[in-house]
């Protein structure tokens, strides 16, 4: 069993709700990105970041645990998500949407989340869900909904 495995099995016996996010998540959507690192997030209503915990053991990846206390916007985000094998891992782990994943890049608000919404939103089998984006963005902070409408016209 790998390490992602074994952490998200940890999660799930726990009971708490978690789902793969950044570069993997990419990955798994169609859009390799090199990464350093695993993050799955979890987390409850009050603040949206309580901490990262870094599970890095000696010979395999490290997985950042996002810890979050997210807004409903980010729990409805973990509803979504669906279960998809990482082949690679050997996991069965819940992977956001693409929609979604859009959502968190807006959120994270960087330049290389910018870069990897651009980099999404090109790939001819995600080119519909930019309509789902439309819809959910306005659950997010101003920042977020200001960034979409610079980033969606060139979907149009």
């Amino acid at each position: 069993m790998s390490r992602l495995a074994e952490v998200v099995a940890a999660l799930q016996d726990a009971g708490i709700d978690h789902a793969l996010i950044g570069a993997m998540a990419l990955a798994a959507l169609g859009m390799p990105r090199s990464t350093l690192d695993i993050d799955l997030r979890f987390g409850d209503e009050m603040d949206p970041l309580a901490g990262v915990v870094r599970i890095d053991p000696e010979g395999s990846e490290p997985i950042d645990l996002v810890v979050g206390r997210p807004p409903r916007w980010q729990k409805a985000i973990l509803e979504r998500a669906r279960t998809r094998v990482i082949a690679l891992a050997g996991a069965k782990v819940p992977i956001v949407e693409p929609a979604d994943l859009v959502l968190l890049e807006l959120y994270a608000g960087g330049p290389r989340d910018h870069r990897d919404i651009e980099d999404l939103l090109e790939l001819p089998s995600m080119s519909s869900f930019a309509a789902e984006v439309d819809g959910r963005v306005a659950d997010l902070p101003t920042r977020c909904r200001e960034a979409w409408s610079r980033l969606r016209p060139a979907t149009r």
